[in-house]
């Protein structure tokens, strides 16, 4: 299992790899299969929250040979933030994925790893870096 990031701006299907994000006080991490059209699950995921940017985790499971293969349900999720655990479930079915995108709203600055186990017990770990919008402190040295 794999877990992509894609950083998703606007509606309209505008997005791109990273894994960097802005904080928010409203759902900017999201979560979904990456079986689909990605500038539909691009739009699904900004139409989750008026956060600025999202972050859209995209999960597949492709095998030695390059195939893509399904996704082994139910999944476990872990999101921890600087080594504190932060959000928790368990048993994510196709269905919840299909109907919940948005997962999280990243509020505080940070490293953040979202970690999954599948029903086979493989784990997939990503890592992102969530930003503040501004400094709240200044050091100016002369």
């Amino acid at each position: 299992m794999l877990i992509g990031a894609l950083k998703v701006e606007r509606a309209g299907g505008e997005y791109f790899a990273s894994n960097e994000l802005m904080v928010s006080d409203q759902t900017n991490l999201c979560l979904a299969d990456a079986n689909g059209s990605l500038e539909h699950l691009a739009d699904e995921a900004f139409s989750v929250s008026d956060a600025p940017e999202k972050l859209l985790f995209l999960l597949e499971n492709i095998s030695k040979a390059g195939n893509n293969l399904a996704l082994s349900y139910p999944l476990d999720m872990e999101l921890w933030r600087d080594g504190e655990l932060v959000l928790k479930q368990d048993n994510l079915t196709k269905e919840y994925l299909t109907k919940h995108r948005g997962i999280f709203a990243g509020k505080e600055s940070g490293e953040y790893t979202l970690k999954l186990r599948d029903a086979h017990n493989f784990v997939a770990v990503k890592t992102i870096d969530i930003y503040p919008d501004v400094a709240v402190k200044t050091d100016v040295v002369l």
